[in-house]
């Protein structure tokens, strides 16, 4: 019975679930359309107090479901929490294996106080839900070095977890990308050299002395030098995320490199511009210029063992095939973005200044397109309404399975495999006294298969 799991930055929950809650009625009837069984989410900015008295009021204690959560409780200026920032979100739907959940994932308190990670352990699988650091101007100095600690951290619990025979998923926004292709032509970077030249152009294409040493947007390039882009797409420029952190985006390609698989690159590897994340104040999702900034990863055994469903594109939204248009043409990528132009503009800057961030009341039914027809590997191109991210969705083969027979000789068969304790569990629902032991075991959901 296959297993599918939804990975989202929601960019603040509270208001997102309000959304979902206007147009579908319930959160529970929004789950049930996205047809999954795992929900995580990112950039919850969520606080632990608001899910303690609260009547469930952000869909914590969601019939049918268990949700586990971890929150940031850093200290900033004046050593008070950093409320507002961080937290992430795993909803399980009963009848899923689930044995414990924890924050305490990186095993560093600076880094596991932050809130950008919460470890579920499915038995044969585990689940890091993860919002990485963003690095930018904003961040502070440092903020580049601060961040590949963070992911090195991150990949040795991903070993360790493999070492101790589970499969593995990281999912979530890891505010990087590490291909060309995940960023818009005018965002790909070319380096350039010493002498202001860019590494394997023509002298007469001229030079950029103030960007001697340092990797530069094509999009500058463009506008500086007046070189057409097309004659520098075929430069061989690099990921965006190479201007501000080069390191990080060697660490993630040395990670798919060697042990780890990013699914959606290896699924729809001919996919062109598939974007997961607009800048909002600009409307840059309705020209798509965007970045793939939120992954699903897997390890390379299970990719090769075949537990990852490997969904046609042709399942990609967008394609208009009576006009032409391909789902893995870069026209069929604007018309998913976008609705083909039915969503109402995003902005609140620029030529779009007004529209904002509407429900569409006007016509709701246009939110509904987001559903796929059923569940796939692949994205889910929720509202921009919604957040400036769009989900990304993966579909398991397998199941979480875990041995069958009584509870007890189920725990037994287990207790040697579990990567977390239930203080741990109890620490990400403090709503209630005790996690409910009765959907810890048995069979996942079962899901229509592609």
């Amino acid at each position: 019975m296959p297993v599918s799991i939804v990975t989202w930055n929601v960019a603040g929950w509270a208001t997102t679930y309000d959304m979902i809650c206007a147009h579908h009625g319930t959160f529970s009837s929004f789950l049930d359309r996205l047809q999954c069984d795992v929900f995580c989410i990112q950039e919850t900015k969520v606080q632990r107090e608001q899910l303690t008295g609260q009547g469930g009021k952000l869909g914590e204690c969601l019939d049918g479901w268990q949700s586990f959560w971890g929150f940031n409780s850093g200290k900033g200026q004046k050593n008070a929490p950093r409320r507002g920032f961080n937290g992430v979100a795993t909803f399980v739907r009963d009848g899923c294996t689930l044995l414990a959940a924890t924050q305490a994932v990186l095993r560093d308190k600076e880094f596991d106080e932050e809130g950008r990670c919460i470890l579920t352990d499915h038995a044969d699988w585990a689940i890091l839900n993860t919002y990485a650091p963003f690095v930018g101007a904003e961040a502070g100095p440092g903020a580049a070095e601060r961040k590949l600690c963070f992911m090195e951290a991150l990949q040795r619990r991903m070993d360790e977890l493999r070492a101790a025979g589970k499969h593995v998923l990281l999912v979530g926004d890891l505010n990087l990308t590490w291909r060309p292709q995940d960023g818009k032509l005018t965002r790909q970077v070319l380096h350039i050299g010493i002498d202001g030249e860019i590494d394997g152009a023509s002298e007469s294409m001229g030079k950029l002395k103030d960007h001697a040493g340092t990797w530069c947007k094509i999009g500058k390039i463009h506008e500086k030098l007046k070189v057409p882009i097309e004659d520098l797409a075929k430069l061989k420029p690099g990921a965006p995320h190479l201007a501000v952190e080069a390191e990080s985006v060697a660490w993630l390609s040395n990670l798919l490199s060697e042990k780890w698989v990013d699914v959606f690159a290896e699924t729809h590897g001919s996919a062109e511009e598939r974007f997961t994340s607009w800048n909002q104040l600009w409307n840059l999702r309705f020209t798509n210029h965007g970045s793939r900034l939120d992954f699903t990863i897997c390890d390379q055994a299970a990719w090769e063992e075949g537990l990852v469903v490997r969904s046609p594109s042709t399942q990609l939204p967008g394609a208009d095939l009576p006009n032409g248009i391909v789902a893995t043409s870069s026209e069929a990528a604007l018309n998913a973005a976008t609705n083909f132009g039915k969503w109402h503009p995003a902005a609140n800057r620029g030529m779009a200044q007004g529209e904002g961030l509407t429900l569409q009341a006007d016509d709701m039914s246009l939110n509904n397109s987001m559903f796929p027809a059923e569940s796939y590997t692949g994205l889910i191109y929720t509202p921009p309404a919604y957040s400036d991210h769009i989900a990304v969705s993966l579909l398991l083969k397998s199941s979480f399975s875990a041995p069958q027979g009584s509870d007890k000789t189920v725990a037994e068969a287990l207790s040697s495999r579990v990567v977390a304790t239930m203080a741990e569990t109890r620490i990400c629902q403090p709503w209630v006294a005790q996690s409910r032991l009765s959907a810890f075991f048995g069979p996942g959901v079962k899901r229509q298969k592609t």
